[in-house]
């Protein structure tokens, strides 16, 4: 059956079907993000933070913080404007165990008793999910029933037997962001309207799984081309690269170890052709994870022989020997210059 809403009245075409219950406003918040996206994390709502789930600011105890934010859960939207500080149950059963910190609303007309706090009837909440203590204890599994409740999971608590106290150490992250299908997410895009030496996104959220830059540039130095420069949280600690250029006079590869920066893709120069800006992509998995060196892998066009009838591709991938989590990108034109009016450089979320 073919339907459209919302519209005025109730005499009209579709807008007999008004007024609207809750089911259909659901349904509406649900298309706008997608199949698989209509539950998650709100990656940038108002200035709000991104719930994510910490130690208790005030001291350690049996207890965890939760910041600010919003989320969509299962097309209901629910907001936090204050840290919400939830309680951790004590575990002496002599085996350690895994609570989950959920997002859930509560569909029916009696109150949730299955998280702690209870979720009184239609209220939408953050709560802790309670496991079971076992030698190799696995999380809670969630409760997402359409009709009744539905609960998205924010972090994993790890209870060791007898803990005094939860630490960040203890606590695994488990938030998505809602998003449109597809998956991505632009966090911010930079055109520049007059010439700049450097590019710096520096309000990189940690609510993603992976990010990824694209761009298109020219540099305003007297070159046919010149690679870029990309360094993370400032600049700290040292990188290793490796970049193969392949043109119609080959393949040319060069690398660096410890270096003071990730050599990048190419951008046409002002001695290259008229009229042509490199175009590339910069992805960075895993970016705000703290187990692994971070790596980088990149791809790109080479305009700056075009006027000699040739073009070519450059590729490459590079370490930054750190495995703090990544919270700053500065791109620069390795050998100085500025990049030219008109660039334009944007950074994406993945999940």
């Amino acid at each position: 059956m073919e339907t459209s809403w919302p519209w005025d009245g109730t005499v009209d075409g579709d807008a007999t079907l008004a007024p609207y219950d809750e089911q259909e406003w659901d349904d509406n918040e649900r298309m706008m993000f997608g199949s698989g996206g209509n539950s998650g994390v709100l990656a940038a709502p108002y200035g709000l933070n991104n719930f994510k789930v910490t130690q208790r600011g005030a001291g350690a105890n049996m207890s965890v913080d939760v910041d600010t934010g919003a989320a969509l859960v299962y097309g209901k939207r629910y907001k936090s404007t204050a840290t919400v500080n939830l309680a951790i149950a004590a575990n002496a059963s002599g085996n350690p165990r895994i609570d989950r910190v959920v997002a859930v609303w509560n569909r029916q007309a009696v109150a949730y008793a299955g998280v702690t706090p209870n979720i009184n009837p239609k209220t939408g909440r953050v709560a802790v999910l309670q496991g079971v203590p076992a030698g190799a204890p696995a999380a809670p599994a969630l409760t997402q029933t359409a009709a009744t409740v539905y609960m998205i999971p924010l972090a994993q608590v790890y209870v060791a037997n007898g803990a005094a106290s939860i630490t960040n150490a203890n606590i695994t992250d488990e938030r998505e962001v809602a998003q449109a299908s597809g998956g991505m997410m632009l966090i911010e895009r930079r055109v520049l309207t007059a010439a700049a030496p450097s590019i710096s996104f520096s309000t990189i959220r940690d609510s993603f799984r992976h990010l990824r830059i694209v761009g298109q540039a020219r540099t305003a130095a007297v070159v046919t081309s010149g690679s870029l420069a990309i360094v993370f949280n400032g600049g700290a600690g040292s990188y290793d690269w490796v970049q193969s250029i392949e043109n119609t006079g080959g393949v040319t590869t060069t690398k660096g170890l410890a270096d003071v920066k990730i050599l990048g893709p190419l951008v046409t120069g002002a001695s290259g052709a008229a009229n042509y800006a490199d175009g590339f992509e910069i992805d960075i998995p895993g970016y705000r994870e703290t187990t692994f060196y971070k790596s980088v892998l990149y791809r790109g066009t080479l305009a700056d022989s075009m006027a000699a009838g040739a073009m070519g591709v450059v590729r490459g991938t590079g370490f930054w020997r750190s495995t703090a989590a990544i919270t700053s990108v500065s791109i620069t034109r390795f050998g100085g210059g500025n990049f030219d009016a008109g660039s334009v450089f944007s950074l994406y979320g993945l999940q």
